[in-house]
C-alpha cells in the first residue's frame, strides 16, 4: 500500500512538472512577442530609417577625389551609369553580407559589369576576404580612407549605395539598412528604372584581346597536388578591357586575376590554380567573361595527372 502511495505521488510530480514547463514556454513566447513589438526601436535605426526615406532623390552633390581615383572610376563608367555599393573596414559584417546577397538578387536587372564595390581599406587580407566573399560576381576598387568622399559631409558615412554616371557625378546616395528590406528592395528598383533599364544604361564599349596561348598543358601534375598555369591576355583594342568574371568547369581549378580595367595596350594575367584529385587524364575549360565582342574567352588546360 505504501508503495502505490508514493508511485501515484511520483506520476503526480512528473505530470505537474510537464505541466509547468509547457506554461513556462508558452508565457515565454507571448512575452517575447509583446516586448518585440512595444519596445521602441534603437534611436539610431528610428534615425537611420529616416534618413534612408529621404535619400531616392537625393541630387546636387559631388564628390571629391583625387586625379588618379578620378582616372579610375572613368575607366569604370566609360558612358553608362554605375551602381556604386561604399563601405570600410568599420562597416559591420552582416550589413554587408545583406547588402551583397541583395546585389547579387538583383543581376539579371542591374549587369555585374555596371557594379563597383569601394572598400576604404589599404589591408590586402580585407580586399582578399571581400573577394572570396563575393565569388569574384563584382569589381572591387580598394581606396584609402578619405580618398573619396561626398563634398560638405565631413565624418565617415555608414554603408552606403549611390549611382554614378560617366561625368562622375553622383546620385541617389542611399544607406543601406538591412532591418528594412522593403525599403532596400524598393531603391534598388528604383535605380534600376531610373539608370540601367535597356536604352539608359548607355552602350558597353567593345575591345580585342589576344593571347599567345589559350591552352596550356601541363607535365608534373600530380594528384592531390597543386599546379599553376598563368594565361596573359594583351589588349588590343581602344577601349578598357573589363573582366567581369572568370569561372571553372570544376572546382579543383581555381582562377585568379585582376580586378582593375586594362588600359589599350596593355596586358593581364589570369592565373589557374589545378589541383586534381586522382591520376587521370585532365583537361579543364576557363571561361573568362569580359567585354570582347563575343562576351567571353575559353582558355583549356590539360595535362596527365600522375
Amino acid at each position: 500500500m505504501k508503495f502505490s502511495i508514493n508511485y501515484k505521488i511520483l506520476i503526480g510530480i512528473i505530470i505537474l512538472t510537464v505541466f509547468n514547463i509547457g506554461l513556462s514556454v508558452f508565457i515565454y513566447k507571448q512575452n517575447k512577442q509583446i516586448v518585440e513589438e512595444t519596445i521602441p526601436q534603437d534611436s539610431r535605426i528610428v534615425k537611420l530609417q529616416t534618413i534612408i526615406q529621404k535619400q531616392f532623390e537625393v541630387e546636387n552633390k559631388s564628390l571629391t577625389m583625387n586625379d588618379t581615383i578620378a582616372d579610375l572610376l572613368r575607366n569604370y563608367t566609360r558612358d553608362k551609369n554605375l551602381l556604386v555599393l561604399c563601405f570600410d573596414k568599420y562597416s559591420c559584417s552582416s550589413c554587408i553580407d545583406n547588402a551583397i546577397a541583395d546585389l547579387l538578387s538583383f543581376k539579371d536587372s542591374i549587369d555585374s559589369l555596371n557594379v563597383l564595390i569601394l572598400f576604404s581599406t589599404e589591408n590586402k587580407k580585407d580586399i582578399i576576404l571581400l573577394k572570396n566573399k563575393i565569388n569574384n560576381s563584382f569589381n572591387i576598387l580598394s581606396v584609402k580612407e578619405k580618398d573619396i568622399k561626398f563634398e560638405g559631409i565631413s565624418e565617415n558615412l555608414p554603408l552606403h549605395f549611390f549611382v554614378l554616371d560617366s561625368q562622375l557625378k553622383p546620385f541617389c546616395i542611399y544607406f543601406y539598412a538591412p532591418e528594412f528590406p522593403q525599403l532596400n528592395r524598393k531603391y534598388f528598383n528604383t535605380v534600376h528604372r531610373r539608370f540601367f533599364e535597356k536604352g539608359i544604361t548607355g552602350r558597353v564599349y567593345t575591345t580585342t584581346v589576344e593571347s599567345k596561348q589559350t591552352e596550356i598543358e601541363l607535365k608534373d601534375l600530380q594528384a592531390g597536388k597543386t599546379s599553376e598555369a598563368v594565361f596573359v591576355l594583351k589588349n588590343t583594342g581602344t577601349n578598357p578591357l573589363v573582366i567581369q568574371h572568370v569561372e571553372a568547369s570544376c572546382g579543383c581549378t581555381v582562377p585568379d586575376w585582376e580586378k582593375q580595367p586594362v588600359a589599350s595596350g596593355k596586358s593581364t594575367e589570369i592565373r589557374v590554380k589545378i589541383t586534381p584529385e586522382k591520376s587521370e587524364y585532365f583537361n579543364k575549360t576557363v571561361t573568362v567573361h569580359c567585354n570582347t565582342e563575343g562576351g567571353q574567352i575559353l582558355l583549356k588546360v590539360k595535362g596527365t595527372v600522375k
